[in-house]
Protein backbone atom coordinates (compact mmCIF):
# COMPACT_ATOMS: atom_id res chain seq x y z
CA UNK A 1 0.00 0.00 0.00
CA UNK A 2 1.33 3.56 -1.06
CA UNK A 3 1.13 6.15 1.10
CA UNK A 4 1.87 9.97 0.86
CA UNK A 5 3.89 12.53 3.10
CA UNK A 6 0.74 13.61 4.92
CA UNK A 7 -0.03 10.13 5.57
CA UNK A 8 3.01 10.05 7.69
CA UNK A 9 2.31 13.33 9.17
CA UNK A 10 -0.68 11.98 10.33
CA UNK A 11 0.54 9.10 12.16
CA UNK A 12 3.21 10.64 13.73
CA UNK A 13 0.61 13.17 15.33
CA UNK A 14 -1.72 10.66 15.98
CA UNK A 15 1.10 8.41 18.55
CA UNK A 16 2.74 12.23 19.82
CA UNK A 17 -1.42 12.52 20.66
CA UNK A 18 -1.12 8.79 22.59
CA UNK A 19 -4.28 7.84 20.77
CA UNK A 20 -3.21 4.66 19.90
CA UNK A 21 -0.42 2.35 19.83
CA UNK A 22 2.06 2.45 17.24
CA UNK A 23 1.02 -0.78 16.22
CA UNK A 24 -2.54 0.17 15.90
CA UNK A 25 -1.47 3.13 13.62
CA UNK A 26 0.92 0.92 11.34
CA UNK A 27 -1.78 -1.33 10.79
CA UNK A 28 -4.69 1.91 10.16
CA UNK A 29 -2.79 3.68 7.60
CA UNK A 30 -0.62 0.84 6.10
CA UNK A 31 2.63 2.74 7.11
CA UNK A 32 5.76 0.41 8.81
CA UNK A 33 6.37 0.78 11.92
CA UNK A 34 10.08 1.78 11.45
CA UNK A 35 9.31 4.60 9.41
CA UNK A 36 6.86 5.88 11.77
CA UNK A 37 9.55 5.57 14.64
CA UNK A 38 11.95 6.98 12.43
CA UNK A 39 9.95 10.06 11.81
CA UNK A 40 8.87 10.42 15.37
CA UNK A 41 12.87 10.51 16.82
CA UNK A 42 14.08 12.28 13.91
CA UNK A 43 15.24 10.37 11.03
CA UNK A 44 15.66 12.23 7.51
CA UNK A 45 13.91 10.43 4.29
CA UNK A 46 16.47 9.68 2.44
CA UNK A 47 15.96 12.24 -0.37
CA UNK A 48 16.65 15.10 2.41
CA UNK A 49 19.58 12.99 4.06
CA UNK A 50 21.29 13.07 0.28
CA UNK A 51 20.62 16.79 -0.96
CA UNK A 52 24.33 17.59 -0.46
CA UNK A 53 25.12 14.88 -2.65
CA UNK A 54 23.30 15.81 -5.63
CA UNK A 55 24.18 17.14 -8.33
CA UNK A 56 21.87 19.44 -9.02
CA UNK A 57 19.89 21.48 -5.74
CA UNK A 58 15.95 20.83 -5.39
CA UNK A 59 15.48 23.71 -6.41
CA UNK A 60 17.65 23.77 -9.39
CA UNK A 61 15.88 20.55 -10.29
CA UNK A 62 12.43 21.89 -9.71
CA UNK A 63 13.59 24.87 -12.24
CA UNK A 64 14.75 22.22 -14.63
CA UNK A 65 11.51 20.38 -14.67
CA UNK A 66 9.43 23.67 -15.15
CA UNK A 67 11.33 23.67 -18.16
CA UNK A 68 11.06 20.34 -19.46
CA UNK A 69 7.03 20.50 -18.87
CA UNK A 70 7.22 23.43 -20.75
CA UNK A 71 8.85 22.45 -23.73
CA UNK A 72 6.51 19.50 -23.52
CA UNK A 73 3.57 21.75 -23.48
CA UNK A 74 4.87 23.90 -26.19
CA UNK A 75 4.94 20.28 -28.48
CA UNK A 76 8.72 20.35 -28.42
CA UNK A 77 9.91 17.05 -25.07
CA UNK A 78 13.39 17.84 -25.04
CA UNK A 79 15.63 14.62 -25.58
CA UNK A 80 17.49 13.24 -22.47
CA UNK A 81 21.04 14.62 -24.20
CA UNK A 82 19.20 18.17 -24.17
CA UNK A 83 17.99 18.00 -20.50
CA UNK A 84 21.36 16.76 -19.40
CA UNK A 85 23.00 19.59 -21.93
CA UNK A 86 20.44 22.26 -19.78
CA UNK A 87 21.85 21.10 -16.32
CA UNK A 88 25.60 21.14 -17.42
CA UNK A 89 24.80 24.87 -17.92
CA UNK A 90 22.95 25.59 -14.82
CA UNK A 91 25.94 23.45 -13.01
CA UNK A 92 28.78 25.39 -15.36
CA UNK A 93 26.85 28.87 -14.07
CA UNK A 94 27.07 28.21 -10.77
CA UNK A 95 30.84 27.51 -11.36
CA UNK A 96 31.18 24.26 -11.33
CA UNK A 97 33.24 22.20 -13.06
CA UNK A 98 30.97 18.62 -12.42
CA UNK A 99 28.53 17.75 -14.73
CA UNK A 100 25.87 15.09 -15.21
CA UNK A 101 26.42 11.74 -16.77
CA UNK A 102 24.04 9.93 -19.35
CA UNK A 103 22.10 8.09 -16.52
CA UNK A 104 21.35 11.37 -14.52
CA UNK A 105 17.95 12.35 -16.67
CA UNK A 106 16.23 8.78 -16.17
CA UNK A 107 17.59 8.37 -12.36
CA UNK A 108 16.02 11.79 -11.54
CA UNK A 109 13.07 11.51 -13.15
CA UNK A 110 12.25 8.82 -10.30
CA UNK A 111 12.27 11.53 -7.73
CA UNK A 112 9.66 13.82 -6.70
CA UNK A 113 8.82 17.48 -7.75
CA UNK A 114 6.36 19.17 -9.68
CA UNK A 115 5.62 16.42 -11.89
CA UNK A 116 5.97 14.04 -9.73
CA UNK A 117 3.80 13.26 -6.22
CA UNK A 118 5.59 13.90 -3.01
CA UNK A 119 6.82 10.81 -1.57
CA UNK A 120 7.25 10.49 2.01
Amino acid sequence: MAYSKQDLQNTVQEYQHGRQSLKKISLEFGIPKTTIWNRIYGSQPHRDASESQQSLSRVQRDYLTQWVLTQVALGVPPTHAQIREFANRVLKAQGSSQSVGNGWVRRSSNEPGPSNPERP
